[in-house]
């Protein structure tokens, strides 16, 4: 423990357990530690691939995911502005952001959507439980998700 004493007890122990013991490379294992998670962190880490003008993505909006247009690309790194649907403008972090498959207008009909895989988004919608752990999602296409 503190000073490399052991707690005191009222049980009875020998003299030799009440001897302080020097910790051998602590020190060079507390430096150590924060290159090691660095390390793990940086095996699975991904860069996100930056957005550009006019792209299709998705957004959060009061606990929904949204479809939204990338509008302006701002000089702070990973930085947009996103148009929704509902005409809302939104400044977010590209963190954020998920590229998405299309606005509504991108897809014609529901039969070439259900031939070619691809959603529109007005019918595709995601919700947030209470507890913000889970999320559940409903889909009214005739795909198969």
């Amino acid at each position: 423990m503190l000073n490399s004493r052991r707690l005191k007890s009222k049980l009875p122990t020998t003299a030799e357990l009440l001897q302080p013991r020097v910790a051998l490379g602590a020190r060079e294992r507390l430096l150590a530690a924060p290159q090691k998670q660095e390390y793990y962190y940086d095996r699975q880490a991904k860069s996100l691939k930056g957005l550009e003008l006019e792209e299709d993505v998705w957004v959060r909006e009061n606990g929904y995911w949204v479809p939204a247009v990338v509008s302006d690309i701002w000089p702070a790194p990973r930085s947009c502005v996103v148009q929704t649907e509902s005409g809302v403008t939104l400044r977010r972090n590209r963190r954020h952001l998920l590229k998405g498959a299309g606005t509504s207008s991108s897809v014609e009909n529901d039969e070439e959507a259900t031939t070619s895989g691809a959603v529109a988004p007005s019918s595709i919608r995601f919700e947030l439980s209470s507890d913000q752990e889970e999320v559940h999602t409903t889909c009214l296409c005739l795909c198969s998700h």
